[in-house]
């Protein structure tokens, strides 16, 4: 049985395709159309789910659609008539509803050659918040585990706790629209001058310079968190749900007293307090439903889906109480992973399974360039180039960054979810100084304050972190160990040491000014290339640490293509890219032209 997973419309549009419950191929529709979160019919990403399997379209037996059009229509419908002539934008997201699924419609019976009847009897709607349990119960490691889905809204739900035991999985509660952790944390994200569905990592990446001095007036009238997990808003506070804005402006404003701020503006210390305390609320909030969520399931196993879960240092905090065994994130936690989990939850519907079965999960599911792609570019395009063999090329690459030299890498199979893994990455020394600000300014062309992640040999975690475990989908932060974090402090790990100096100028690139730090661990299992290069790195340097960050510039999404790799290192200063086997040293390469500059808008 072969289902095609499907989202689209809202943010993030991406496609899966599972056969008999195997996971082949998924892939979001932003890295072929380098429109950054694109929400149209992922057209592309469906083709190349196709294509890269060698499945014909007529083979297909099903779609899954992560939403349920029908109950978003009368949500909207409902909110209209709730909110009277205030909510006309209500009524006219209930129109366009309706025009997209119908838009739909016609592009899958274009693509897939299928009729009104096969449409009818072979495409299913799934809630929104149950593809993304799925998403995150079927591809966790467990076989019991509580549930919980946190996000924007789905159809009426923002947030549900759930229960998975075995092949069975059950939504347990839920808690509805106007209520939003999603809305709230996007909000304030809209109140500080950030896009809503690209900035709210902004305003978690702010959060670190503030301190949380508004965390007790907003918990004393505008979030209120109740004993059984649940909270409410104070919809006095917001204008999301009866139109297109997000925050009564004025009114926090003379509650909080914190002037809003415009995008581009100044960044004050009020805003980045006001930054800390909404991030110290929404880990209250979650810890909250988690702490119920194990009562009721009496399961100390967590999976974790929407895009709440993104929030890697409320995941990090959490972590480290005492309420949960293990925890799983989907790596695609947004919209774009719940085409995965309409497929499973599709898959498990249909095919009746009597234990849930090894969906063969794998971050590195997208699309990949071949030797004869890239070498046809390279040729093509007149690009000087080294070619090595893989202990060869770790070997070199080690050694370039140890010199200080950056590296761009577009090799494998691209990475599902937002998450720089190894495969479409830029990978730095920490210890070179003012690295932070050369990534940040020079390279990914973004605001200064912005943190970087770094990549680590899992043996090497305890010498490190507190807590630690392996996190190879980078899903929450861990902690500096306390006697790290001393300016004279040096770092010792198995025979080698690093200098206060060296130790100290890590510290500025990849640990945060709460002494958090979004980590990626790998081993020859998970990433035996990146493991390779570590170990190099290590043998050379002493330092058992690199920088990673997604290979793009500020605006654009990660990118997928040799194209797409060779225009964004000849825009930077990265020194060098890393096309499979082929090597290219940006001060070699030809200049680009008119035709191959792209011009992002800054997200």
């Amino acid at each position: 049985m072969k289902i095609l997973g499907i989202s689209a419309y809202y943010h993030d549009a991406a496609a899966c395709l599972i056969y008999n419950g195997k996971i082949l191929s998924a892939a979001q529709e932003e890295r072929f159309t380098r429109i950054k979160h694109d929400k149209s019919f992922p057209e592309k990403a469906i083709q190349f789910c196709l294509q890269e399997n060698k499945i014909k379209k007529e083979d297909i037996d099903y779609v899954a659609f992560y939403d349920n059009w029908h109950l978003k229509k009368k949500r909207n419908l409902d909110n209209a008539l709730t909110y009277g002539h205030l909510s006309s934008e209500n009524f006219i997201s209930a129109a366009y509803n309706k025009i997209k699924e119908l838009e739909m419609l016609d592009q899958l019976k274009d693509l897939l050659n299928w009729n009104d009847d096969q449409i009818k009897k072979r495409l299913f709607y799934t809630q929104h918040h149950y593809s993304h349990a799925a998403s995150a119960y079927y591809c966790s490691p467990f076989n019991e585990s509580a549930v919980l889905t946190v996000d924007g809204v789905g159809e009426f739900s923002t947030t549900t706790i759930g229960y998975g035991k075995n092949q069975k999985l059950e939504l347990l509660k839920s808690i509805d629209f106007p209520n939003s952790l999603g809305l709230f944390y996007s909000a304030f994200t809209n109140y500080l001058g950030f896009r809503v569905n690209t900035g709210e990592y902004k305003l978690m990446g702010l959060a670190p310079y503030g301190k949380p001095n508004y965390e007790k007036k907003i918990l004393d009238h505008i979030v209120y968190l109740n004993a059984d997990g649940s909270y409410n808003l104070n919809m006095d506070y917001f204008k999301f749900q009866y139109k297109n804005e997000m925050v009564n402006i004025e009114k926090i404003n003379n509650y909080l007293g914190v002037a809003p701020r415009k995008e581009n503006e100044l960044i004050t210390q009020e805003h980045k307090d006001l930054a800390s305390s909404v991030q110290s609320v929404l880990e209250k909030a979650l810890t909250n439903l988690v702490r119920y969520a194990v009562k009721e399931t009496n399961c100390k196993n967590l999976s974790l889906a929407g895009g709440v879960a993104l929030n890697c240092k409320a995941l990090g905090i959490l972590r480290n109480t005492d309420l949960i065994d293990n925890i799983f994130v989907q790596p695609a936690a947004g919209d774009a992973g719940g085409s995965m989990g309409a497929a499973l939850a599709l898959h498990y519907n249909k095919s009746n399974p009597s234990k849930k079965i090894n969906h063969h999960f794998n971050v590195y599911s997208g699309p990949k360039n071949t030797d004869e792609e890239v070498e046809n570019f390279i040729n093509k395009r007149g690009c000087p180039f080294l070619k090595k063999k893989d202990l060869e090329i770790c070997d070199f690459v080690a050694k370039k960054l140890a010199e200080g030299k950056t590296f761009a890498i577009c090799r494998g199979k691209s990475e599902w979810g937002p998450r720089a893994l190894g495969s479409r990455s830029i990978i730095a020394n920490p210890m070179t100084k003012d690295i932070k600000r050369i990534l940040n300014l020079k390279i990914k062309q973004r605001e200064d304050f912005r943190p970087f992640a770094p990549i680590i040999h899992d043996r090497h975690m305890d010498s490190i972190f507190k807590n630690s475990t392996e996190s190879p989908h980078m899903s929450y932060v861990f902690f500096l160990k306390e006697e790290l974090r001393a300016d004279s402090a040096i770092l010792s790990v198995e025979d080698k040491s690093l200098s206060s100096e060296q130790l100290k100028n890590i510290k500025l690139s990849v640990v945060h000014n709460d002494w958090s730090s979004r980590v990626q661990t790998v081993n020859e299992d998970s990433n035996k290339f990146l493991s390779l290069i570590l170990n190099n790195f290590f043998k050379i340097t002493g330092c058992p640490i690199l920088i990673n960050t997604s290979f793009n510039t500020r605006g654009e999404p990660p990118v997928l293509t040799s194209k797409d790799a060779f225009r964004c290192l000849m825009r930077t200063q990265i020194d060098y890219l890393l096309l499979n086997d082929f090597i290219l040293d940006r001060n070699k390469q030809p200049i680009l032209s008119n035709d191959e500059i792209d011009i992002f808008d800054p997200d």
